[in-house]
């Protein structure tokens, strides 16, 4: 059998499901702006650079790191393809 429910009850879901709504529709907006907003990069205040040049500096060298990291490649000619 059909619930009767009263006028106040339903008063208040109704309130209920607009606030939902309401709710639900700020987040659409949200991630709308997240996914198809602007995409530029700005640098802000607190926000350190990738590239520090005085990290680099102050950095210690290892030269024997520095020698086993590179090796002697034999140069060769490449044969000319026929036309």
């Amino acid at each position: 059998m059909a619930e009767k429910i009263t006028l106040e009850e339903a008063l208040r879901e109704n309130k209920e499901l607009k606030a939902k709504i309401a709710e639900l529709t700020e987040m659409v907006n949200y991630l709308q702006k997240q996914l198809f907003g602007k995409k530029t990069e700005k640098l802000s205040v607190g926000q350190l650079d990738l590239f520090d040049d005085k990290e680099q500096e102050t950095a210690p060298t290892n030269d024997s790191t520095v020698e086993k990291l590179t090796t002697t490649v034999t140069s060769h000619q490449r044969k000319c393809k026929s036309k």
